[in-house]
């Protein structure tokens, strides 16, 4: 019995981040601009997954459209 060893090689997917100002300006969190601009930190860059997450466990899911 032979047995093959397949090698598959795993890549992450690397999430672009942005920074505060950028995230405030997005139109897709139009809705959250004050609650953004009070809970995210200047000079520190999220990716949306961040930004979701943090609308989330505060308001709750389904909130972020």
């Amino acid at each position: 019995k032979t047995t093959k060893t397949i090698e598959t090689e795993q890549t992450e997917q690397i999430e672009q981040k942005f920074s505060k100002t950028q995230i405030v300006a997005a139109k897709k969190y139009g809705n959250h601009v004050d609650f953004l601009n009070g809970n995210l930190v200047d000079g520190q860059e999220y990716s949306f997954s961040e930004v979701d997450a943090l609308i989330e466990n505060y308001y709750g899911k389904g909130q972020v459209k």
